[in-house]
């Protein structure tokens, strides 16, 4: 789960920043002390055979041997250092970049859900009585009544046949087969589709480890999918997210059809706007997650790295020819301990550097910082049902509309008339006045206080 922590506040030369520090859940430190601890005891092994090489012989025999090499050594190291600082600002542009893009598009999934399920909302209403069962008079005797909802449907033999009898009777009457569809379940129904294609999206997306999602029978048990959903998807495995789109613009223009829930085209086009962005946007992650940063830029950044780490190696090896040119003999001693310090700091800057940048290239990977996927999928699936049960069930009635509105202009008017009198407005600022004036002369902070609170209500009437 993505790891939170207290940002420090205030100014920044108090050392406020140690707070930051000392946070160990996801920080730099929790993954990555192992490899710095090893590489560190590999330096100083390696730095303590080749001492041990040399112990005991005199500086004349090995320096004109090594000085050579560590001249060589020492350009590449000051040389490639500015270089590798370089190439590791663009790599980490780059994959922080690819990790908070990811981010953003989850945003706009998130975002755009919300902003259609208030849509639904508002615009998926329950219909007119007057709309309920549209009359079938003026019909042909041999017209043929046929209805697309596949719940309800009527043989053209029988509707013939029963116009026919009706009409020897001397009594029209007309059968509808319109099935009056609850706006609610119509609601519900839409949002749920919203849900269900985020959610299969995000079962694809973790690397190595199934979720939640990633099972078709998990995110039926979680209540996004029904039965016959279920089966559809089983049969149809690709593109599985892009299939509840097409049932919800199915269903809108289907409710248009029959002139219920008070769809229309412009309802339809209203929805579309949102229903294609988060469609865009479910994509955008897929290919985020299909197509990695590429292979071949990666080793090389990675190789660079651990050549140039190898490379300050043995340049501390070959520092204390430098350092003990004066003396006759090499000893191994304590101070070769300083040889390994270059080596210790450069690896944590320069490898830490790299971890974190390859940490953020793959914003679906499985760590300590990683994004909380599932919880996305939960939290907006329950907040877009809140909007279409919740808020409609607890939506402000006209009548109470007005009332409320009178209630606030009742107190205004008693605002305005307080300041049209004037003298409790002045004396509440008077009196506010001296107050703060005391409080500052006395340096007691809780008359400043009640002074500006005195003034703001002279001014305000609150």
């Amino acid at each position: 789960m993505t790891k939170l922590y207290t940002d420090p506040f205030g100014p920044p030369w108090r050392l406020q920043w140690l707070r930051l520090l000392f946070n160990w859940g996801g920080s730099i430190f929790q993954f990555f002390w192992i490899e710095w601890l090893v590489a560190t005891t590999l330096c100083f092994a390696y730095i303590l055979i080749w001492y041990s090489m040399w112990d005991g012989k005199t500086f004349e025999e090995i320096s004109d041997s090594t000085q050579a090499f560590l001249s060589a050594v020492n350009y590449i190291t000051s040389r490639f250092q500015a270089a590798l600082s370089l190439m590791l600002g663009f790599y980490t542009s780059t994959h922080y970049g690819r990790w908070w893009k990811v981010r953003d598009i989850e945003g706009v999934v998130i975002g755009r859900i919300n902003d259609l399920a208030v849509q639904i909302a508002g615009f998926i209403r329950d219909n007119p009585p007057s709309n309920n069962a549209p009359p079938l008079e003026g019909q042909a005797k041999n017209a043929s009544i046929k209805e697309d909802l596949e719940e309800d449907q009527v043989d053209v033999d029988d509707a013939v046949e029963n116009f026919i009898t009706d009409d020897a009777n001397n009594e029209q009457t007309s059968k509808s087969t319109t099935t009056i569809v609850d706006a609610n379940d119509v609601r519900l129904t839409l949002v749920r589709w919203l849900n269900l294609a985020h959610a299969l999206t995000v079962g694809e997306l973790y690397e190595k480890k199934p979720n939640e999602f990633t099972s078709l029978k998990h995110i039926r048990d979680f209540g996004l999918l029904t039965d016959l959903e279920y089966d559809y998807m089983d049969r149809f495995p690709r593109s599985r997210y892009a299939a509840p789109f097409v049932w919800f613009l199915d269903l809108l223009h289907d409710l248009k059809d029959k002139g219920q829930c008070g769809v229309s085209f412009d309802t339809i086009i209203v929805f579309s706007s949102n229903i294609t962005k988060i469609r865009g946007s479910l994509a955008d992650l897929s290919m985020y997650r299909n197509v990695p940063v590429p292979l071949s830029y990666r080793q090389l950044v990675n190789f660079t790295v651990r050549a140039y780490l190898l490379i300050v190696a043995v340049a501390g090896g070959l520092s204390a020819f430098e350092h003990d040119r004066a003396s006759e003999t090499f000893e191994i001693s304590s101070s070769m301990c300083w040889v390994v310090l270059p080596f210790f700091f450069e690896y944590f800057i320069f490898v830490g550097w790299l971890t974190v940048s390859d940490a953020l290239g793959n914003p679906f990977r499985n760590w300590a910082d990683e994004f909380e996927w599932e919880n996305y999928v939960r939290s907006v699936a329950l907040s877009s049902n809140l909007f279409v049960t919740e808020t409609q069930n607890n939506s402000m009635q006209l009548e109470n509309l007005k009332a409320s509105t009178a209630s606030v202009q009742q107190k205004k008017a008693e605002i305005f008339a307080k300041w049209e009198k004037g003298s409790d407005a002045d004396d509440d600022m008077v009196a506010g006045y001296n107050e703060y004036a005391e409080g500052r002369k006395d340096l007691k902070p809780s008359k400043v206080r009640r002074g500006k609170q005195k003034i703001r209500k002279g001014l305000t009437g609150y």
